[in-house]
C-alpha cells in the first residue's frame, strides 16, 4: 500500500492561516484585524487576537484565535447584553 503525497497533505490540520483565513475563522472582517495590528487595542473597541509576523506575512494560529473566541462572555438572551 503506498501513501501519496496529497494524501498526506489532506489530512494535515492547518494551524497557522492568513488574514483573510483567520477573519472568515472567527467571523470578524479582515479590516477589523487590520486596524487592530496597526492601531492596538484603543478606548472600549473589541481587542483583537495575537499575530505571528513572520517575515513580512502575517499569520494568525488557530489555537489564538480558538482562545480569542473564549475569552468573550457568552449570553442566554439580550436582557444580558450590556448596551
Amino acid at each position: 500500500m503506498s501513501i501519496e503525497k496529497k494524501d498526506v497533505i489532506e489530512k494535515i490540520d492547518v494551524l497557522l492561516l492568513t488574514e483573510k483565513e483567520a477573519a472568515r475563522y472567527i467571523g470578524m472582517s479582515v479590516t477589523f484585524l487590520q486596524h487592530g495590528r496597526s492601531n492596538g487595542t484603543l478606548g472600549n473597541r473589541t481587542p483583537t487576537p495575537k499575530f505571528k509576523k513572520i517575515g513580512s506575512s502575517v499569520r494568525y494560529d488557530k489555537r489564538d484565535l480558538d482562545d480569542w473566541v473564549d475569552s468573550f462572555k457568552s449570553v442566554s438572551n439580550l436582557a444580558e447584553l450590556a448596551f
